[in-house]
């Protein structure tokens, strides 16, 4: 006879993000935002702290190359 109280507990930890998958080990919730979504596993690939400051530093360049696309007249609209 199955009993609430004797359910098999499942000993590893599961992700905030993705409740179906395995928390990464290398992604402990020191960082803002950290809730174990790492599908590509890059955590376990480098630094995480410097993934993050990478990821910052193209997205700001990104954002100024579409601002000075619009400056610049090169693009009216953007209807994706």
């Amino acid at each position: 006879m199955y009993m609430a109280d004797q359910a098999p507990v499942d000993e590893e930890l599961r992700s905030v993000a993705l409740p179906f998958a395995a928390k990464p080990q290398n992604l402990n919730g020191e960082l803002a935002g950290d809730v174990g979504f790492d599908p590509f596993k890059f955590s376990d690939k480098g630094d995480v702290a410097k993934f993050r400051v990478a990821e910052l530093k193209h997205g700001t360049f990104l954002l100024r190359g579409e601002r000075r696309e619009r400056r610049e007249g090169r693009v009216k609209d953007r209807s994706w």
